[in-house]
């Protein structure tokens, strides 16, 4: 055989037991070291595997709290932080840190909550810490995680927005209800940019 061709290995299979049930949202990092399992109630389950023979447990906890459900779950630019959008309509970060006894965890840093409808998606831009969500009465929302930034919510439609998608330069957006498709430019070099990112203050 070539030392350039391919050739296929034995497959090994890891069984990971869940402690909650209906399991809605898989997200795996593009490093595939952490893994993430969270159902509508907001149940989550974060896995370090690193080692795929045996996937550890990092931390389960409650994202939400009261009848508040989880409606999308994405990893933000980075796959390090999670971004949370409820039925309540905020959209919530979560980043790993370090606890008192040196384990990390997922905390909850900030949230926008510039919406009163549920989040129907997220969309994470490619390269920077910002992100598209739209809720179900139509609106869209730009955000800026770091710069804790809301940089516009404009109504795209009078029915819920069902399915988004950000350019890879974050140039342009897309997004679909029931019956019409959607295309807007986005003008938005400097989404950082705010008095807290600058200052440290709002």
């Amino acid at each position: 055989m070539m030392e350039d061709e391919a050739s296929w290995g034995e497959a090994e299979t890891v069984v990971i037991a869940q402690s909650h049930k209906d399991t809605s949202f898989i997200l795996l990092d593009k490093d595939q070291r952490n893994l993430y399992f969270a159902n509508a109630a907001g149940e989550l389950s974060f896995y370090d595997i690193d080692d795929k023979s045996e996937p550890l447990l990092v931390q389960h906890i409650f994202l939400l709290e009261g009848h508040n459900q989880l409606r999308s779950l994405k990893l933000l630019a980075g796959d390090i932080s999670l971004l949370v959008g409820d039925t309540n309509g905020n959209v919530t970060q979560w980043f790993p840190v370090q606890d008192a006894e040196g384990r990390r965890v997922l905390q909850r840093i900030r949230g926008f909550s510039d919406f009163s409808r549920p989040v129907t998606a997220i969309a994470p831009e490619h390269t920077r810490k910002g992100f598209l969500a739209v809720d179900e009465s139509g609106l869209a929302g730009l955000f800026h995680t770091t710069a804790e930034n809301t940089l516009l919510v404009e109504r795209i439609s009078d029915s819920p927005i069902l399915k988004i998608a950000i350019a890879p330069r974050a140039t342009a957006m897309r997004l679909q209800d029931a019956q019409r498709l959607y295309f807007y430019t986005i003008d938005n070099e400097h989404t950082e940019v705010s008095m807290k990112s600058l200052w440290g203050k709002r």
